[in-house]
């Protein structure tokens, strides 16, 4: 499911903000392209009336020269010059309609380019932006919905936040994530995605846009011994290394060691 906005209440209020901003200014450039194209248009009136007197000049001529062709005799010779008016009509009918074409063509051409320049050059700021949020929210809340582990979070924070916010966490923030703090794991993972428009599943754990880092709240201890041997976590250490070949006693190899020694002292 795409991501289109932050879950933190202020970065979410911004988005909604621009959003807006960038749809009304788009009307209002779209409406100021069309005004213009309008104004542009009326400029081609005269053209039209041109071509409209062209036209009526033509057809009148030649309504007219078909008329006293039927003169006998003469109506032949008495025809051209209507024929030829006839055509300066035609003439003025293209000029006309030229003037008019021309000016469609500028008031096309002026309204898209007004409209379009200031629509796209705010698309270059936010699209991208937009783009990249959406990709990034749209992956970090698919991560969170299949369970994954905070540490890829805490790590990636470790890795791209600014070394201030981390400091605000913890003076080693690394050292503590290695040593697995769960509070400094926790507030790494939602400086991380407050970065990104999420909260850290569980606690609240808001920040200021990802601009500080945020405090997760305690998390039980980890236990370090077992809960029904009371032994430290791991088994208990194997006996001290007593100098021979084999090195280092373990749990293993302890009752080997002790053998061979027997045996040695035998000998």
């Amino acid at each position: 499911m795409l991501t289109l906005y932050s879950e933190l209440p202020a970065r979410r209020t911004r988005q909604v903000v621009a959003d807006v901003v960038v749809a009304v200014w788009t009307v209002v450039w779209i409406r100021v392209g069309l005004a213009l194209h309008d104004a542009v248009m009326a400029l081609a009136a005269p053209g039209r009336e041109i071509a409209d007197a062209g036209s009526g000049l033509e057809n009148n001529l030649r309504s007219a020269g078909e008329r006293v062709s039927s003169v006998p005799l003469i109506g032949d010779d008495v025809r051209t010059p209507f024929d030829r008016a006839g055509d300066a009509g035609a003439a003025l009918r293209g000029a006309g309609e030229a003037q008019v074409a021309a000016v469609e063509a500028l008031a096309s051409f002026l309204g898209v380019t007004v409209a379009l320049l200031p629509i796209v050059a705010l698309l270059l700021l936010w699209l991208p932006r937009r783009i990249r949020f959406a990709r990034q929210a749209t992956a970090a809340a698919a991560l969170l919905r299949s369970g994954a582990d905070l540490d890829l979070f805490a790590l990636r924070a470790l890795a791209r936040r600014p070394l201030t916010e981390l400091t605000h966490i913890h003076p080693d923030p690394a050292g503590a994530w290695r040593a697995g703090d769960p509070d400094v794991v926790r507030s790494l993972a939602a400086l991380e995605l407050a970065a990104v428009g999420m909260r850290a599943p569980g606690p609240d754990l808001s920040t200021s846009d990802g601009a500080t880092a945020v405090y997760a709240e305690s998390m039980a201890e980890k236990t370090t011994t077992n809960d029904s041997t009371d032994e430290p976590k791991g088994g208990r250490p194997g006996p001290a290394d007593q100098g021979g070949a084999g090195g280092m006693a373990t749990r293993e190899n302890a009752p080997d060691v002790a053998e061979s020694e027997a045996s040695n002292d035998a000998d």
